[in-house]
């Protein structure tokens, strides 16, 4: 796992603004990883932050990461 899983990753990632005005974050089928911030670059680089974390505490833990589409894929 690496940087092409993150990007691809990331490319599912979907922004939307939240009632107290700030962007909420997520990726659709990775339980759990979502962020909040105050601008959606802001929240793009929380995310990316975030998901790398909830990588890496899967990996430790043995638990499968969802698969996703590498651009080497097509």
């Amino acid at each position: 796992m690496g940087a092409a899983y993150v990007e691809a990753a990331m490319r599912l990632a979907t922004y939307e603004r939240i009632e107290d005005g700030s962007i909420f974050g997520g990726i659709p089928g990775f339980a759990g990883l979502w962020v909040s911030a105050e601008t959606e670059d802001a929240c793009r680089r929380e995310l990316r932050d975030a998901l790398e974390g909830w990588i890496t505490l899967r990996t430790a833990s043995h638990t499968p990461l969802p698969p996703v589409r590498h651009s080497s894929q097509g």
